[in-house]
């Protein structure tokens, strides 16, 4: 039998537990840092919250449940915002034993979006240079290579800031929490990510207002086609081509 030992290489993933005004809400798999950017991050792509202004408090605390270490995220809501999530669980609980659960899990992975702003713009030469740039902020996956990135490029191919994370939804929903906190126009830069692009991506690209969404691997069919529905600037960024656009206006 093959024995392997483990090394400094390999990149941390531990639970995350998230309480909503002390209701469950949700265990996540993540990497163990920029925790509070995650979760507005992942409670504004869920649409339980608008702003980070519906957040009060986000209590981050380290604990061990059944020898595994974990991390617990105690958020304080707004109360406008903790109705609209007790319902959202009432109308799941109530589909449940009816038939139409399946039904009722799809809306809810799959919710009415809110269209872009039309735009057009002039060309994506800007992003040409964007894969030699990443690794200088790819700082936590330097030494593995196993972490996604998401990273926010402004308006002269510049990346400004970064998050990193073993899921590439999770990379996402980091940058995206970060742009919140912060109080970074979504809509005047684009967000690149070095992960394949799949259509909950997009998705959260058009809940949080991000008007560009470029990848380094190519997009879904399912992909495309929610981006070109909902007028999102969908990009494509090859290892050796330069990037076009898949979906959008180009003047």
């Amino acid at each position: 039998m093959l024995s392997h030992t483990f090394n400094n290489n390999l990149v941390e993933e531990i639970p995350l537990v998230i309480t909503l005004n002390d209701i469950h809400f949700s265990v996540m798999l993540v990497s163990p840092f920029d925790i509070e950017d995650f979760v507005v991050g992942y409670l504004h792509s869920e649409l339980i919250i608008e702003s980070p202004l519906d957040v009060h408090d986000i209590d981050v605390s380290d604990m061990t449940d059944n020898g595994i270490d974990t991390i617990r995220a105690d958020v304080t809501l707004a109360n406008r915002r903790i109705e609209v999530f007790k319902h959202r669980q009432r109308s799941l609980k109530g589909a449940s034993g009816c038939g139409l659960c399946g039904k009722a899990a799809l809306a809810d992975a799959f919710p009415t979006l809110t269209s872009l702003a039309d735009s057009v713009i002039t060309d994506v030469n800007y992003l040409s240079n964007i894969r030699k740039t990443i690794p200088r902020w790819q700082l936590q996956g330097q030494s593995s290579g196993a972490l996604h990135g998401a990273f926010w490029i402004n308006t002269v191919g510049e990346i400004i800031l970064s998050r990193e994370d073993i899921g590439r939804h999770n990379a996402m929903d980091k940058l995206l929490g970060a742009l919140h906190k912060q109080g970074i126009q979504t809509s005047g830069g684009t967000l690149v990510i070095t992960s394949r692009c799949g259509a909950e991506l997009v998705q959260k690209a058009i809940i949080s207002g991000v008007a560009r969404l470029a990848s380094l691997a190519s997009p879904s069919t399912l992909a495309v086609s929610m981006a070109a529905k909902h007028n999102l600037h969908l990009i494509h960024i090859p290892k050796h081509d330069s990037p076009y656009v898949l979906t959008g206006k180009v003047l």
